[in-house]
């Protein structure tokens, strides 16, 4: 279902972290790519905390443990979702 809102991407964007961190049915996720010059040779990395993606992140020193290349850190993605378990139990 789409819906419109005048509510600016920013102050969206802060609401889905703020819910996202207190409320038990709005998840997260993290993806962040390499910059692989060939762009079928893009590898995606998916997280689900943010504690794992400094992990990751450290532990290959910001590139790819695929091919090498480095990761985008300056455009990491955030994915949204209803946890389904959560909405299940109602």
């Amino acid at each position: 279902m789409y819906r419109k809102t005048r509510i600016s991407v920013d102050t969206i964007q802060d609401l889905l972290i703020d819910l996202s961190f207190n409320c038990p049915y709005l998840g997260t996720k993290f993806i962040v790519f390499c910059k692989n010059e060939e762009h079928e040779m893009t590898h995606p990395f998916e997280f689900t905390t943010r504690k794992e993606l400094k992990e990751f992140l450290l532990l290959n020193s910001s590139n790819c443990s695929e091919c090498g290349a480095p990761l985008d850190v300056n455009n990491i993605r955030v994915n949204f979702y209803k946890k389904q378990e959560m909405l299940k139990a109602l």
